[in-house]
Parts: C-alpha cells; sequence; structure tokens
C-alpha cells in the first residue's frame, strides 16, 4: 500500500532518472544488503543538497550483541548480511559521502509490546542499557 503513493518507490531499481531526492528512508534495509555503501553512494548521487537520510540498522556494539553474540535476536543468518558497530556506521556513511547529524541507539521492544513478565523484563533492560538498533539522521556532505 505505501508504494502506491506519488513519489514514493518501493525499490531504488524504480526511481526515475531525474533525481534530486529531498528524503531517503531506510528502515531495517542496510543489514540485508551485500554492499551498503554502494546504495548510499547512489542515494547521495541522487539527492538535492538539502537531503536528509534516516537509517536504522542493528547495534553490533549493544550489551545484548556482545553477551549473547550468536544468540542475539539480531543475528539472523542469511537475513542480516551485516552489524554495525558506532565505528563501522560513521565510516560506512562518511565514505559514501553523507555527514551524520544524529546517531543514536535504540531499542526494539516499545511499551506497547510488553505482553509477559519476559518482554517487560527486555523493555526495561534495554532501557538501561545500550539499545540493538542504530538510529541515523544525515545529510549530503
Amino acid at each position: 500500500l505505501w508504494g502506491r503513493f506519488e513519489n514514493v518507490y518501493p525499490s531504488v531499481d524504480v526511481l526515475p532518472e531525474l533525481g534530486g531526492f529531498d528524503i531517503f528512508v531506510c528502515l531495517d534495509v542496510l543489514e540485508h544488503l551485500e554492499n551498503p555503501v554502494d546504495l548510499l553512494k547512489y542515494l547521495r548521487n541522487i539527492a538535492k543538497p538539502s537531503a536528509k537520510l534516516f537509517l536504522h540498522f542493528p547495534n553490533a556494539d549493544s550489551f545484548e550483541a556482545k553477551l549473547r553474540k550468536s544468540h542475539w535476536p539480531m543475528y539472523r543468518p542469511y537475513g542480516h548480511l551485516h552489524f554495525f558497530s558506532r565505528q563501522s556506521s560513521v565510516c560506512m556513511l562518511e565514505d559514501s559521502g553523507w555527514k551524520i547529524s544524529r546517531l543514536h541507539n535504540s531499542s526494539v521492544t516499545k511499551l506497547r509490546d510488553v505482553s509477559s513478565v519476559y518482554s517487560g523484563i527486555r523493555f526495561a533492560f534495554e532501557r538501561l542499557v545500550q539499545g540493538d538498533q542504530w538510529f541515523v539522521e544525515a545529510y549530503p556532505n
């Protein structure tokens, strides 16, 4: 349904050649790509100078990632090809021509999702330590 609105595209493969885009939203996308830097470079090349980029992807620096390793919920072989530390996130964006205006970690579990003791504990735990996801806002460098 979301792809049916004017100027909203379901894939970069169908973007018009004219370029000059104002905003890009890639929520839970980069971890699935073979080469996320290539996508970010492509988006940079078709971005207006005033464009904004919003990203969300797994935080390999999170406490839970370090503690649980291959049992970390974000660890999904064949699904998640990449995980990102703060340093790798910064390098990836700088190498692809973006300047970070905001980089912070966030949690997967939302208060509305708390339906059991386990999910309640997880929700509280994620608020006390680094969340499992990075949220990034960036603009063309």
